[in-house]
Parts: C-alpha cells; structure tokens; sequence
C-alpha cells in the first residue's frame, strides 16, 4: 500500500509538471508567432522600400543619360548667368 501511495503520488507530480510545460510551451509558441507577424510586416515594408529606391534609381539613371545625350551629341550645356537675360512681360 506505501508503494501503490508513493507511485501515485509521483504520477500526481508528473501530471502538474506537464500541465505546466504545456503551459509554457504554449506561451512561447504565441511569443514566436507574434515576432513571425512582425518579422513578415517588417519584410513587407522593406520590400515597398526596395520597390521605391528602384523607381527612384531608375528615374535618376534616366535624367543621367538624358544629360549625357544632350552634352555629347548636341552639345548642350547650362548657361552662365551673364549668357541669360529675363523678359518681362506686361498685362
């Protein structure tokens, strides 16, 4: 009878510690899944990020080989100030 109360018992105790690691266990799965969705939201925006700098570089690139174009093929290049003059116009 003292073995069958001892077993009993340890069974008791076992039975607590698991409840309280699936407790745990359950606790950190909710931790880790909410840094998941913070991660995967950090990841979207990096990307809109990305998407943007690529527009813009490529926006830039454009205006780099437009002024490339106009300086080597046709010569262009921006006037000095004493080359410009302002027309005012009267109603």
């Amino acid at each position: 009878m003292k073995w069958q109360s001892l077993l009993l018992l340890l069974l008791v105790a076992l039975l607590v510690w698991s409840s309280l690691e699936v407790v745990q266990s359950k606790h950190q799965s909710r931790k880790l899944f909410q840094q998941l969705v913070q991660s995967e939201k950090q990841y979207d925006e990096l990307q809109i990020e990305w998407g943007q700098l690529l527009l813009e570089q490529h926006s830039m690139a454009t205006h780099r080989q437009i002024k490339a174009i106009a300086t080597s093929k046709l010569k262009m290049k921006v006037p000095d100030a004493k080359e410009t003059s302002f027309v005012e116009v009267s109603q």
